[in-house]
């Protein structure tokens, strides 16, 4: 129990001392690099809280990098002055070795999960206020994601699909618009005809969507009116606002809400669903960073290697596995894979494998 309680006092004094190293190095590279490019835009004040929002943002993907070489830097430590042997003289596991760690690691996760994220957001809306004030132009995520809505009607229905690319109070101009119609199957056996319609350039205003540059196909198989290039719709620009809000300006708890909510309105939902259950995951996370770290520098073919050897093993392992997981996670946006598969699938097996080389240690 006191040795627990040891381990984890180092393991804290260690992370924050890795925590503050990195945000600082961080911190400092990004704020150089937007002075460069909008210094001449905005106050340097402005820019240094721009800097510290982006680092904010990207904690998520920092911090099992950090729980990474926390764990190195503090087994190193132990190494070094001889404490590790005497802690494996005496017969501690590597279980116990990392119970503690483990069980902060867990706890944090959770924490940062639900509060942590809820700062995440806030601080997500503090950037783009200021992104607004000053005018500055940049692209956002939000507003260039590709969406598509889903209309019912008693005859027919209809698929809009398209980017937003200008939000105003009461409009939204809708950049490469395409636009299915299609009636009502009655029977898996029914012929179905599709009326196209493709703008390069729409507005949608008034439960009415204005195309410019538009033409349809399958003319004889209209099932709406369509005059003077404006089509009748129940899509509203509020609608195309809660589709294009970022998942990352929504809080944990109000997730699940969000993501039924806009499955009802025939929204796709993978970003919101991936993020969900990528925050559900991130105790786990951490708690696999940690146990690559002790692996790496407690097994017993890298006991007797060098430090410099057993570091880059760790690290190359860790970041080859974020890095890993963050590819399915896009492959889930996109919707290559479902949302299970990119998020929870990495960490599973990677999770797996890891308990299999414990198991599989006998001197660890």
């Amino acid at each position: 129990m006191v040795l627990n309680k040891n381990l984890l006092k180092i393991f804290l004094k260690t992370l924050v001392l890795v925590v503050a190293s990195l945000i600082t190095i961080i911190l400092i590279v990004t704020f150089l690099e937007q002075l460069t490019h909008i210094g001449d835009k905005i106050p340097v004040f402005d820019i240094f809280q721009l800097a510290l929002f982006q680092v904010i943002l990207l904690m998520p993907m920092l911090l099992p990098i950090m729980f990474l070489f926390a764990t190195i830097a503090v087994i190193r430590n132990l190494q070094k002055h001889n404490e590790m042997t005497i802690i494996r003289g005496i017969g501690v596991s590597f279980w116990n070795i990392g119970k503690s760690w483990f069980v902060f690691a867990l706890s944090f996760g959770i924490i940062w999960a639900t509060l942590g994220d809820l700062m995440l957001v806030n601080t997500a809306k503090k950037q783009q206020k200021l992104f607004l004030e000053h005018k500055i132009d940049f692209v956002r995520n939000d507003q260039q994601r590709l969406f598509w809505f889903y209309e019912k009607h008693d005859d027919y229905q209809m698929i809009i699909y398209s980017k937003a690319i200008d939000f105003q109070d009461d409009k939204v101009e809708m950049l490469n618009l395409k636009i299915f119609i299609y009636p009502k199957i009655n029977s898996r056996r029914d012929t179905v005809n599709f009326t196209v319609i493709v703008a390069k350039l729409a507005t949608l205003q008034d439960f009415k969507i204005t195309l410019e540059d538009g033409y349809k196909s399958n003319i004889d198989q209209v099932l709406v009116k369509f005059k003077d290039k404006i089509l009748t719709t129940s899509l509203t620009p509020r609608k195309v606002q809660e589709e294009f809000m970022s998942p990352h300006l929504i809080p944990f708890f109000e997730l699940p809400k969000t993501i039924k909510r806009l499955n009802e309105q025939g929204f796709s939902t993978r970003q919101y669903s991936a993020k969900f259950v990528g925050l559900l995951m991130f105790p786990v996370s951490l708690c696999i960073m940690i146990a690559i770290a002790m692996i790496a520098t407690l097994s017993k073919w890298e006991r007797n290697s060098s430090f410099i050897k057993r570091f880059l093993i760790a690290t190359v392992s860790g970041l080859s596995i974020f890095f890993i997981t963050q590819f399915f996670v896009s492959l889930g946006t996109i919707g290559l894979l479902t949302t299970f598969q990119a998020v929870v699938l990495p960490w599973f097996f990677t999770g797996i494998i890891l308990l299999w080389i414990v198991l599989r240690l006998q001197e660890i």
